[in-house]
């Protein structure tokens, strides 16, 4: 008997751990355990509140996202030297910067052809 039990808790709770009643409820429970695909490890919260709140998140963010997409004016070229520098991967942009979107390979083409005549013309600037 632990020392922070007195003598009359602990008959009780032997007389109740050792019931019919408790024995069927504890195989009950430990098969219907055996059954549980999915192992909560989420603490108190359940897998609903867990669920609710990550779909509260999923729309601050997408708002969010959205924001910045609405206020941000990308230039096409900062948007090229941006990919060429940091790299492009199967559908978004490495690093994501400030609002750099990934362009279609026609506009790629455009803009470093762009890229290429500012760079001529710097150099000639310096030249001069």
């Amino acid at each position: 008997m632990p020392a922070e039990v007195n003598e009359a808790e602990w008959n009780f709770l032997v007389d109740y751990f050792s019931s019919d009643a408790f024995k069927e409820m504890s195989a009950r429970n430990k098969t219907n355990k055996e059954k549980q695909e999915m192992n909560h490890i989420c603490g108190r919260k359940s897998f609903q509140a867990i669920s609710y709140d990550a779909d509260k998140l999923t729309e601050i963010v997408a708002g969010q996202i959205q924001e910045v997409e609405e206020d941000t004016d990308v230039d096409p070229i900062v948007n090229a030297a941006f990919v060429k520098l940091v790299g492009e991967k199967s559908g978004y942009c490495r690093g994501q910067g400030s609002g750099v979107k990934q362009a279609s390979r026609r506009s790629m083409h455009v803009t470093q052809e762009q890229m290429q005549a500012q760079q001529k013309e710097v150099e000639e600037e310096r030249h001069k």
